[in-house]
């Protein structure tokens, strides 16, 4: 499998435990949204590949990805001290979670950082599309640029299921809208996935236009 070097050019904290790192991009490097890709990393004498959904667009010179921060993962202890300059063996893209071009209505349905694969989608589907996006978090302060999201021309549903304010609270699932010809993706950790797939199948929507991403 063909592998590359990447240089991580600029670490940003978007929340208290979620950074987004942005990595330089080969020339030769290209993927679909919706992939991931996998970095070699080393924490002591130890080392471990591990995957990372990416969550720029195939359409930008460099590639980013954003990551929840683990009090005491392996990567985590990585991440949490990494300082751009840093080279990392990258190998990918792997995937199947890729955009439904037969239909124009898509619908995403996300939690913390599974909002990643969906955003470059969001970013590479055409503008004359419908495009929804949920997200859920647990504190308005767990938001991953929300501002960024108000402005694109998307139904932007934030989701707070840990804390009262002004838009909506619970859980994602009790928002999402059930219509025909549209194409519902979802990703995030496992019991979201497989509540949200049983939810939108007993509403009628067929699996063909289901797709979803696990996190775990």
């Amino acid at each position: 499998m063909e592998t590359h070097t990447v240089e991580l050019l600029e670490k940003k904290e978007l929340t208290n435990d979620v950074v987004e790192l942005t990595l330089s991009r080969p020339q030769s490097f290209s993927f679909k949204a919706g992939q991931f890709i996998s970095l070699h990393i080393h924490v002591g004498d130890d080392s471990r590949w591990k995957p990372y959904s990416v969550y720029s667009s195939p359409t930008q010179k460099t590639l980013s990805l954003c990551i929840k921060i683990v009090p005491g993962g392996f990567a985590s202890s990585h991440f949490s001290v990494v300082e751009p300059g840093h080279t990392y063996t990258m190998r990918g893209p792997f995937g199947q979670f890729q955009i439904n071009k037969n239909t124009k209505k898509h619908v995403f349905i996300s939690t913390g950082t599974g909002i990643a694969p969906l955003n470059s989608m969001i970013e590479t589907i055409s503008p004359k599309h419908e495009k929804t996006l949920l997200h859920g978090v647990r504190k308005k302060e767990d938001l991953l640029k929300p501002e960024e999201y108000e402005e694109m021309d998307i139904d932007y549903i934030p989701v707070l299921s840990r804390e009262d304010w002004e838009g909506k609270t619970g859980y994602v699932q009790e928002y999402i809208p059930i219509q025909e010809e549209t194409t519902y993706y979802i990703c995030g950790l496992k019991d979201l996935v497989l509540e949200t797939e049983k939810l939108l199948l007993n509403k009628g929507i067929s699996d063909k236009h289901i797709k979803y991403e696990r996190y775990s």
